[in-house]
């Protein structure tokens, strides 16, 4: 799928004619009637609009034709759905910069201690995951109440 202009650089270049809006040769009621149809969203209906907007079908219709209304409201769609998609990946991110924080506060010490153990302590041993989990439990001891601070909080 061909991105739009909007989706290269996240912004809205006011010299760039996006498809929602005014069209040349678009007269300012046919405009008026694009944006209420394209604002109905999922209830969209060429039916609906002209029963709102006092117009007859057949003009509804001919607006629509000439103007491409289907193509122009499923890019906005498409806008609106990846504005949506920039907003979540931004209050993800967000919502997880604490949690890095925390896990790069234990990073440091508890490979300093692994690795103070020696792999050899835990090659040596047949239980080999029993063991590398003794021995995470034992590097990470000084970070658990930490830990469970944050947790509680």
């Amino acid at each position: 799928m061909k991105l739009l202009p909007f989706e290269d650089s996240g912004s809205h270049p006011q010299s760039v004619t996006q498809p929602w809006d005014r069209q040349p040769g678009e007269s300012e009621n046919a405009f008026a009637a694009f944006d209420a149809y394209r604002l109905m969203g999922s209830d969209r209906s060429l039916t609906k609009l002209g029963g709102r907007l006092g117009k007859t079908r057949q003009m509804i219709e001919d607006w629509s034709w000439r103007h491409s209304w289907t193509m122009r409201t499923l890019a906005w769609d498409q806008h609106e759905a990846w504005q949506l998609n920039q907003l979540l990946l931004s209050g993800t991110a967000k919502m997880r910069e604490p949690d890095l924080a925390i896990a790069r506060t234990f990073e440091g010490p508890t490979s300093l201690r692994l690795s103070a153990m020696g792999l050899d302590s835990f090659a040596s041993n047949n239980d080999s995951a029993g063991t590398c989990t003794e021995g995470v439990a034992t590097a990470s001891t000084p970070e658990r109440p930490l830990l469970l601070h944050y947790q509680a909080s």
